[in-house]
């Protein structure tokens, strides 16, 4: 039996990681821990910025109440195991695993259970999530919010402990969670964090030792068609994408195709058009789907700008004074996550709050004074697949709004949104 991280929290090196001191929240608000589960233990690692991996009980405790924000990591996780002395935290190099005591010492645990070794190149949060799902014989999902591309290599033997490790080291501020349901009544959920995906494990699920020469539906390949010649695949890989209007656009076939996409709709008085009957843009390429929404509503205009495909009413195209043609400052930014930029285009529309986007790939930005759009698209070219939708705020929805917000941005990825009202 093969165990990792023999150091014990007692025992460990001074590491820069563990004793790096706790901000606030994405959200800005103090970090409290409520109770020793694997959400509350993501959300600390997450603000650490630091790789780990938590295998859980049911919780005894709900009376906690440890301020993270201010402390040392090591300090939080060591409230955390005198708050439940069932568990014990280790550093593996680079990084954290906070486990039961006894389950460090059960050579029966299927986290020592030893697989077959793999090797994946360009991978993201969303492509290992599918490859452990296959090992417990689950359909892979590859839903995550998670961009970052990265490799991991496995030996020969390794146990899944390792394996687990061996992913989020790699990514490098991923938290693997393995813990008992309490909305499954048989099996127990895994969940690679960071957006919340995960997948539960049926009662009576053999772990696989390999799976073979993997079938990767979620895996880029490095010989990708021209943008534009791309062809529109289905959605969660066994639907036709249908499509009833542009408002579709985003995320439905950004998601489909893995191309950014910016979208401005029309103004809110004037009334888009819906198909009665959608249109099936599976199987048809990039360039046949955009000019076949066009030709259902010819108000709008699309172009492809060095890899970012942006659609926009005609008129907007030529109107200076069009909300995205507003100028803002130069922006310079080196090896950031989307959150730093989105918060940037807030600011300069007059919100001040933190975007909290859920994502950790990074990239750089330098851009000169000028548009608003350049920025948008610049920041979905760099990032390549973040997109962006602008709309003008309805009437009837402007009650669940402040009252001087007039739009509203939001930034996609992989299918999921967040929204921000603006002035």
């Amino acid at each position: 039996m093969a165990l990792i991280g023999s150091l014990s929290a007692t025992s460990a090196a001074a590491q820069p990681a563990l004793d790096r001191i706790l901000g606030p929240s994405e959200s800005g608000s103090p970090i409290t821990i409520s109770a020793v589960n694997g959400g509350q233990f993501e959300t600390l690692t997450k603000a650490a910025r630091v790789a780990a991996g938590f295998e859980g009980m049911l919780p005894v405790r709900t009376d906690l109440s440890i301020l993270a924000t201010g402390k040392s990591l090591r300090n939080v996780l060591d409230a955390m195991t005198a708050a439940d002395p069932r568990y014990e935290w280790r550093w593996d190099d680079e990084v954290i695993v906070f486990r039961p005591i006894e389950r460090w010492h059960d050579g029966s645990s299927a986290l020592h259970a030893r697989i077959s070794g793999f090797s994946l190149d360009n991978i993201n949060a969303g492509d290992a999530l599918a490859l452990l799902a296959r090992m417990v014989g689950v359909w892979p999902g590859c839903a995550t919010t998670d961009a970052r591309r990265f490799s991991v290599n496995v030996g020969d033997g390794a146990t899944w402990l390792e394996a687990l490790n061996s992913i989020v080291r790699a990514h490098g501020s991923l938290t693997w969670v393995i813990a008992p349901s309490l909305h499954y009544s048989a099996g127990f959920p895994i969940s690679l964090y960071l957006g919340g995906a995960g997948f539960g494990i049926p009662a009576g699920a053999v772990l696989r030792p390999t799976v073979g020469e993997p079938d990767r539906p979620c895996v880029a390949t490095s010989a990708e068609p021209a943008i534009l010649d791309r062809v529109v695949g289905t959605t969660q890989g066994v639907d036709p994408l249908l499509v009833e209007s542009f408002y579709s656009l985003v995320p439905s076939l950004a998601n489909a195709v893995g191309v950014p996409i910016g979208f401005q709709s029309l103004p809110a008085d004037e009334r888009a058009v819906i198909l009665n009957d959608p249109i099936n843009l599976t199987g048809l390429t990039l360039r046949e789907a955009l000019d076949a929404l066009v030709a259902v509503d010819p108000r709008y205009h699309w172009q492809e700008l060095n890899g970012v495909i942006v659609v926009r009413p005609v008129r907007a195209w030529l109107d200076s004074q069009d909300p995205l043609f507003r100028s803002i400052r130069s922006v310079h930014l080196q090896d950031v996550q989307a959150s730093k930029p989105i918060d940037l285009v807030l600011a300069a529309l007059g919100r001040a709050e933190a975007s909290g986007f859920p994502d950790t790939r990074l990239f750089s930005i330098s851009l000169p004074e000028g548009p608003l759009l350049d920025l948008l698209n610049e920041m979905s070219r760099q990032h390549g697949e973040l997109s962006w939708v602008w709309r003008e705020i309805p009437p009837n929805e402007k009650n669940d709004y402040p009252r001087t917000y007039r739009y509203e941005i939001t930034f996609y990825l992989r299918g999921f949104g967040s929204g921000f009202a603006v002035p």
